[in-house]
């Protein structure tokens, strides 16, 4: 059963075990139940709050994607006016967008819808001598504007939000 090399010691009694006199009562001491609650508290509170910050990503994530929809419609809604007629297109620095007898205008306010305010902003660009587009120097281009459009809204935490897009309109067919 056993090498005969080996050599096993069981000892009957550990020494560093203590006996405790008992007083015939069993269950938890105070110290052990504060212990425990507040070890309870704090793991509470953390699950709480990874929960808390879970549920206000999500609110801003479906914010975000709102205020994306919205800035896409205005620069589509551009679009839809530099192809019926671009010489309605001068650089502006606030404007909106409407609907107005079945085609888009644009007007000179910021369009609000439930809480969201898009605000488009066309900007003339600018060439070189090469045709490429700078931001400084050359020459405006009068066929080319660059449009950007920014919604902003505030999240119930009075935090402003704001999404923004940009594309460059040209009288030339695309």
């Amino acid at each position: 059963m056993f090498d005969s090399g080996t050599w096993f010691v069981i000892p009957t009694r550990l020494p560093f075990r203590r006996t405790f006199v008992s007083s015939g009562r069993s269950g938890f001491s105070v110290l052990e139940v504060l212990l425990a609650g507040a070890l309870f508290a704090v793991f509470s509170y953390g699950a709480v709050e990874v929960f808390l910050f879970g549920l206000e990503t999500d609110r801003l994530s479906e914010e975000t994607t709102i205020a994306t929809r919205y800035a896409t419609a205005g620069l589509d809604a551009v679009r839809a006016v530099k192809a019926y007629r671009f010489d309605d297109l001068s650089p502006k620095e606030s404007a909106g967008v409407r609907a107005q007898d079945g085609f888009w205008e644009l007007v000179d306010d910021p369009d609000e819808q439930d809480g969201y305010t898009r605000t488009i902003r066309i900007e003339a660009v600018r060439r070189d001598g090469d045709g490429t587009i700078t931001k400084d120097g050359g020459g405006v281009d009068p066929d080319t504007y660059r449009v950007v459009v920014t919604v902003s809204w505030t999240a119930p935490s009075t935090k402003q939000n704001s999404v923004e897009l940009s594309t460059y309109v040209t009288r030339f067919a695309s």
